[in-house]
């Protein structure tokens, strides 16, 4: 990464490229805070990836004044939605498929570890210095007067050059310890490494992870494994200690992780490395399944996984005729978990096998429509699993047909 900055001009051109669609709003956001008398600026990671030659994929502009004073009027004049986050001064402003966050500079109070902030409104350098990380408190000027200009009172920038993650102070990690699984998702992301004061920050930190709720451990669970590198930032959290703060069963997560993500390659399934990750969690916790559900709880796709019936036993025989019963009501994520050579049969031929036995066929023989017909194409469908010919199969079939 080249360590000097381009001058003003050229860097809000890049900035305006790195945006795309968005960067007309922008342009617009920054001429009508001018116009009130304020200052805005991209700030966050945003400017963080604009520095590193990325997309820039979250657009968050600050405002130093407070946003719910005229973010109504925005949509009313400019189309659009508006989601309104009251208690942080915040809005989500949707428009023409955009997403684009309006942020109230603001300084944040914890009252006691692991809590949620109380915000107040402050100057831009208070907002900056109340970040995660020096690398996301950067602030890029995108109204007219100042357009172009970095505002980097905590050197992010020279952070990012030399491949530091560094927090912003001491406490950083107590007032808000999932802090540690964003870090372990920028550190693996971007190829940086965590500070030596952070780690001793972090690691000063460790009694007091006991505190974060559930729900917000497993929303950032989450977002750890829905990165492209979740294995190396898993690892990572490893390397820290902090996975196995957060919970001693956490422990070897990032291993048992690679192995099911090889396991769901070499079967060909075609899910997410999210899914997948969630899969490794569940078989460490094990029978602690209320513990699971209170981390997946904010997930709605994964929280039903875990709430299907056949999650509670995967014994699928000792042959491909049970092997076929038990495997078509699996989930697929949960499949790199079954015996490999049961696995292996149903994702290279028993999910295909169809039996040539047809219920007109069985009527004719003189089965009644009704449950017994179906429960003889299942005994049909179970023997063209077990390798039998069409013969065998009518046969196994008709087996019962006095039912």
């Amino acid at each position: 990464m080249d360590s000097r900055l381009p001058e003003p001009r050229v860097l809000m051109q890049r900035a305006e490229l790195a945006m795309g669609a968005a960067s007309t709003h922008v342009r617009e956001l920054g001429q009508r805070a001018e116009a009130r008398g304020e200052g805005a600026w991209l700030v966050g990671g945003g400017v963080r990836d604009l520095l590193l030659g990325e997309p820039v994929q979250d657009v968050d502009l600050c405002f130093d004044g407070d946003v719910l004073a005229w973010a109504p009027n925005l949509v009313k004049e400019l189309g659009g939605e508006l989601l309104v986050h009251r208690a942080f001064r915040t809005a989500t402003w949707t428009v023409d498929g955009l997403y684009i966050d309006l942020i109230s500079t603001r300084s944040e109070r914890y009252p006691h570890p692991a809590s949620l902030p109380v915000v107040a409104l402050a100057a831009l350098e208070l907002d900056l210095a109340r970040r995660d990380f020096s690398v996301n408190a950067m602030a890029l000027a995108v109204h007219p007067s100042a357009e172009g200009e970095l505002v980097d009172p905590q050197q992010g920038h020279a952070d990012l050059v030399n491949g530091v993650l560094r927090v912003l102070h001491p406490r950083s990690f107590v007032d808000d310890p999932t802090r540690a699984l964003r870090g372990a998702r920028y550190a693996a992301r971007l190829d940086l490494d965590l500070h030596p004061s952070s780690r001793q920050a972090l690691e000063g930190a460790f009694s007091e992870f006991g505190r974060l709720g559930l729900e917000r451990l497993g929303k950032e669970l989450g977002r750890v494994f829905g990165e492209q590198r979740a294995v190396q930032s898993l690892a990572l959290l490893e390397t820290w200690g902090a996975l196995q703060v957060f919970d001693p069963a956490f422990g070897g997560l990032a291993t048992r992780t690679q192995e099911i993500l090889a396991r769901a390659r070499q079967l060909d399934l075609e899910l997410s490395a999210q899914t997948l990750a969630w899969v490794g969690l569940a078989q460490h916790l094990g029978a602690d399944r209320e513990r699971l559900e209170a981390l997946v709880r904010s997930d709605g796709e994964h929280l039903a996984l875990w709430q299907h019936p056949a999650i509670e036993g995967l014994d699928v025989g000792g042959e491909p005729g049970e092997w076929g019963l038990a495997l078509e009501r699996l989930p697929p994520a949960l499949l790199p978990l079954v015996d490999e050579a049961a696995a292996d049969w149903w994702c290279f031929e028993g999910a295909e096998l169809r039996s040539p036995i047809k219920g007109g066929q069985l009527m004719a023989a003189g089965l009644r429509p009704g449950p017994g017909l179906g429960q003889a194409l299942r005994r049909a469908k179970q023997a063209a699993w077990r390798g039998l010919g069409k013969e065998a199969q009518l046969e196994a079939a008709l087996q019962d047909a006095s039912d």
